[in-house]
């Protein structure tokens, strides 16, 4: 009876551990999904065509704004800081599209933003912003197809793989 109820256990648990997704294929799935559904707010002049860009790197969710050939702004919030994220439709008759905000622990100012030298790979830090969120813009194309309910998880499941036991979500329902 041991032997069987041991088997068993090894057996369920093979078989979660194989249908959840890894940290690395979370962390590319929502990069793919934000830059096929990026939002670049069409009301400042400043922004370069398709310039608004996600990526994940040693823990930290950067998302880069291209500003000229230049200048590129970047904000970073350590993924293990989120606790709490919000999404929201965005009102039609601004620029349509969803704004998904990402929150630090108690909020908290755990947002790094400043200037990205790209050529160098240069972060310059600015010391007097602080900030304990940070927002992502889609496009209204971003609701079709059940993708923000799958962001939510993939959001929940990435934070929870960085060591973060619970992410409160305050949202309104697709």
């Amino acid at each position: 009876m041991k032997y069987k109820l041991n088997t068993l256990m090894i057996f369920l648990f093979t078989v979660q551990s194989m249908s959840a997704q890894t940290k690395k294929e979370t962390e590319e799935w929502i990069i793919t999904k934000f830059q096929e559904y990026s939002l670049v707010n069409n009301r400042d002049n400043n922004l370069l065509g398709n310039t608004h860009t996600l990526t994940i790197q040693n823990g930290n969710l950067i998302l880069f704004d291209k500003l000229n050939n230049d200048t590129i702004l970047y904000e970073k919030i350590p993924i293990n800081k989120i606790s709490t994220f919000d999404m929201s439709e965005v009102e039609k008759k601004y620029e349509g599209g969803y704004a998904l905000y990402l929150f630090c622990q108690n909020r908290n100012y755990c947002i790094e933003q400043g200037t990205f030298i790209e050529g160098q790979n240069k972060f310059i830090k600015d010391n007097s912003i602080n900030n304990y969120h940070i927002m992502l813009r889609l496009n209204s194309g971003f609701g079709e197809n059940n993708i923000p309910n799958r962001m939510v998880k993939a959001i929940k499941h990435l934070v929870k793989l960085y060591g973060v036991k619970e992410i409160k979500e305050e949202r309104e329902a697709f």
